[in-house]
């Protein structure tokens, strides 16, 4: 399962009844995308985290030892600077959308109260974590800052407005089944059609959540009945891991009905459940991107390495000739009288090998004079 707009309505429940009235003690980056705080509540500290990861966005409690930058990152201070000894007082999901809002009451350098939301968007790529101030919903800071030409109806920088994601044509399966729905169990009696049809008619359903309602439904007599039924779970859920038959696992909510051969795991909460499938996935994507930058560098230190050896070996086979070339312009500017323009090349007696001729090219382009100078100047140059 992923984590859906109803997954994330139950994880909103469970937040609020551990952390609602916890002040933040500590805020920490541990990576790029993802932030901790740590809560207070209940005469227990809570660690807090919103991770905007591309692929692993989520928000949960969590109990993963996270070893913190040395140097604070700048979106950290700012978040320290505003979060600090704030209070949560809510957590909230507007229209069971992948967004959560965490409500805080704090004070300013004043002393007045002021009113702060920190808003993490789970949306694949496109997932986010930013600060706002409520009362003008100016946004003080964003994990991942958005400009214009990145996203002409949408910006995310410190100092603009925020606006909402946009809002889909869709309707919130908590406040029960649209009138059609026993009509749409009746017409679609493949339950992957039907679930592909909830998806498009009911917010915030993933694949395995609207499989797992269309299975629900097809072995229900009073399809009303058994969708309400099925949403209200997630007010109580039962954290569930899920292995398939071809060993590929997943986590819901609560258990569904699921195909033969599926074993499945029970947790006590639900951000235990996240802790113990995203550990291992986490740490891998995290050693494979830092792996994949080393690899980047080494290629081009490597790159940049085999272009100097290549310069370096012409320069050496240019010095093995440079002998060669002094012989050839001394001789040349010896014996200059000897050569007449027009010559493509003279022998002249070699007075450092026993006057042995040595034979020397010349361009017949330029006058003798002239020769002499640019095969000496080849002796410079290498």
């Amino acid at each position: 399962m992923s984590f859906d707009g109803v997954f994330t309505h139950a994880m909103v429940g469970e937040l609020n009844q551990t952390l609602a009235g916890g002040r933040v003690s500590k805020v920490n980056q541990p990576y790029d995308n993802e932030i901790i705080l740590t809560i207070r509540a209940n005469r227990t500290s809570y660690p807090l985290l919103l991770s905007a990861n591309p692929t692993f966005a989520r928000i949960q409690t969590t109990q993963i030892p996270y070893v913190n930058p040395v140097v604070p990152t700048n979106y950290t201070m700012m978040m320290r600077k505003y979060l600090s000894g704030a209070i949560l007082s809510s957590v909230t999901q507007p229209a069971n959308d992948r967004v959560v809002n965490l409500d805080f009451t704090s004070r300013n350098e004043l002393g007045d109260q002021i009113n702060l939301r920190l808003i993490i968007e789970i949306m694949a790529r496109h997932s986010n974590v930013i600060l706002i101030d409520t009362s003008d919903m100016t946004i003080l800071d964003a994990i991942k800052h958005v400009h214009p030409d990145q996203n002409r109806y949408r910006t995310l920088l410190p100092g603009g407005t925020y606006i909402n994601p946009p809002a889909q044509d869709l309707r919130d399966p908590f406040t029960g089944p649209v009138e059609v729905l026993t009509a749409l169990v009746k017409d679609y009696p493949n339950e992957t059609v039907l679930a592909q049809q909830l998806q498009k008619t009911y917010q915030g359903l993933g694949k395995d959540t609207a499989l797992g309602l269309a299975r629900q439904l097809h072995q229900s007599t009073d399809s009303d009945a058994e969708f309400t039924a099925f949403f209200k779970r997630f007010e109580t859920p039962e954290p569930t891991l899920v292995v398939t038959a071809k060993n590929k696992t997943s986590f819901t909510a609560f258990p569904y009905i699921e195909d033969d051969g599926t074993t499945t795991q029970s947790f006590n909460t639900l951000s235990s459940l996240l802790d113990f499938y995203y550990q291992d996935r986490a740490e891998r994507d995290r050693v494979q991107q830092q792996g994949s930058t080393l690899i980047h560098v080494v290629k081009n230190e490597l790159k940049k390495n085999r272009t100097k050896l290549k310069k370096l070996q012409q320069t050496m086979a240019a010095t093995e000739n440079a002998d060669e070339f002094r012989i050839k312009g001394e001789l040349l500017t010896t014996y200059l009288h000897q050569v007449e323009r027009g010559m493509t090349s003279i022998s002249l007696p070699n007075f450092y090998d026993n006057e042995k001729p040595m034979t020397i090219s010349l361009s017949n382009q330029i006058s003798p004079s002239q020769n002499a100078a640019k095969i000496l100047q080849s002796v410079t140059t290498s």
